[in-house]
């Protein structure tokens, strides 16, 4: 059997702000991601940081180089989907959700920030979108969840939580990943996992083994061109070899843990 060909889960490759606002790192992410097998493409977009950061913050003055326009956007949306990928938008503010539902063809999947949990107007709008949504929950309470749940509105199979220690890189060690067993117990979504820890090593593989086995489908890991290359969001990033490995080494666990027939 071609361990290539199972496709009983989903990969995101995530770019976050890696590509500082370089269309054309950008670019190359994307192609990358599509030679990586990789199921979705992961874009955080922020639109009029005005409504994101109050002024006295201390990111306020630094994050407009790191910004594209509606422009660049919409090609990094049409250049993914000429290379195969599916999209996950990840507005950060209301303009930016107001921008994705003009071109909300081109976008497959949805996702809430765990820092935007809290946000009711934003919130309020997602009630309007027809893609599933991933719900970020590193970090946050049930009743966060289930507050945040109740705005959006959606059956729970239109909602995936979303776990993830919210820390670059992760100490393995306080990831606590039986929080999946807790959630999968607590809430009838399905639960991703997004791994946030070092490049430095490969602890990758066995931490998504193990969210595997506690019932994960879902999986996130950020990408970069070159590892180690220190850029926004880099502490964590993987390469296009490493994410070709991600699936296989996840098709060769499933292939392990087989079908449960005790016959």
């Amino acid at each position: 059997m071609n361990i290539n060909k199972i496709n009983m889960f989903e990969i995101i490759a995530e770019t976050a702000f890696t590509h500082e606002g370089n269309f054309d790192y950008l670019k190359e992410q994307i192609r990358l991601s599509s030679e990586s097998h990789v199921d979705y493409i992961k874009f955080q977009i922020l639109l009029k940081p005005d409504q994101y950061f109050i002024k006295t913050h201390p990111n306020y003055k630094n994050i407009s180089p790191y910004l594209l326009n509606e422009e660049n956007w919409i090609k990094a949306f049409e250049f993914s989907k000429s290379m195969g990928l599916k999209i996950l938008a990840l507005p950060l503010n209301l303009a930016s959700l107001k921008f994705c539902e003009k071109h909300t063809d081109m976008i497959d999947l949805y996702e809430i920030h765990s820092t935007c949990i809290n946000e009711v107007p934003l919130l309020n709008e997602f009630k309007n979108t027809r893609q599933k949504i991933i719900l970020g929950i590193g970090g946050r309470t049930s009743k966060e969840i289930i507050f945040a749940k109740k705005i959006i509105n959606k059956a729970d199979d239109k909602i995936i939580l979303m776990f993830g220690f919210q820390s670059f890189p992760t100490d393995k060690i306080q990831l606590n990943l039986n929080k999946i067993y807790g959630f999968k117990n607590h809430f009838t979504n399905a639960i991703g996992y997004a791994d946030h820890n070092s490049y430095k090593n490969n602890d990758f593989h066995f931490l998504n083994n193990v969210a595997l086995t506690l019932g994960v489908r879902l999986f996130e890991k950020h990408i970069i061109i070159e590892k180690g290359d220190k850029r926004i969001d880099y502490e964590s990033a993987i390469t296009k070899k490493d994410f070709i490995d991600m699936r296989k080494n996840l098709n060769q666990t499933l292939l392990i843990l087989g079908n449960g027939n005790i016959e």
